[in-house]
């Protein structure tokens, strides 16, 4: 049977599609804080420190604390958006080489029992599922096809599958390409 009408293709997808936001966020606090630390250091030469000046000595002291607060957070704020990165990077990769080396498995058939709402009672809000055959799917994780829109599938549709078995929980397959047939 032909399958002419591609819905999605893991091969389509960008790396990094989860918290896009949260990085470039995180990136420039980090270096804004880095560009302020640097002016600040450029400053600190400006600050004349006598015996008899005391204010000039606090006002080091309290410069150099600065600094080493925004240095210790700079760190922070780094080790964060490595952490967050990290993950994603070590998933996609993982399913890219699946999908690669076509170790994935494939099922034919009619979309049935599909489920938009999930029982939540409102559309996008927990996981959209449907099976084919015996296989269930959820729409969920970072990788996969996830249709919030509920509009390229439905009941009846017949598909072929190529997805990766989760060994945690049956219905939470990842779909690395789903195929229509033409209507």
């Amino acid at each position: 049977m032909k399958y002419p009408r591609i819905i999605y293709d893991f091969s389509d997808q960008s790396p990094i599609s989860i918290n896009i936001f949260v990085f470039i966020v995180i990136f420039f606090v980090i270096m804004f804080l880095i560009g302020f630390v640097i002016f600040e250091i450029k400053n600190l030469k400006n600050i004349k420190n006598t015996a008899f000046n005391l204010i000039g000595f606090q006002e080091k002291f309290s410069k150099i604390y600065s600094i080493a607060f925004k240095s210790a957070l700079i760190m922070v704020l780094t080790y964060i958006f490595i952490v967050l990165l990290q993950p994603n990077y070590k998933n996609y990769n993982k399913i890219k080489n699946i999908y690669k080396n076509k170790q994935y498995k494939i099922i034919e058939g009619k979309i049935e029992n599909y489920d938009p709402k999930n029982n939540s009672g409102r559309r996008g809000i927990g996981k959209e599922k449907f099976r084919v055959g015996d296989i269930g799917f959820k729409f969920s994780g970072s990788y996969g096809y996830q249709d919030e829109t509920s509009t390229l599938i439905w009941n009846g549709l017949i598909v072929r599958i190529s997805y990766i078995e989760e060994d945690y929980d049956n219905d939470d397959n990842i779909i690395l390409k789903l195929e229509a047939k033409k209507e």
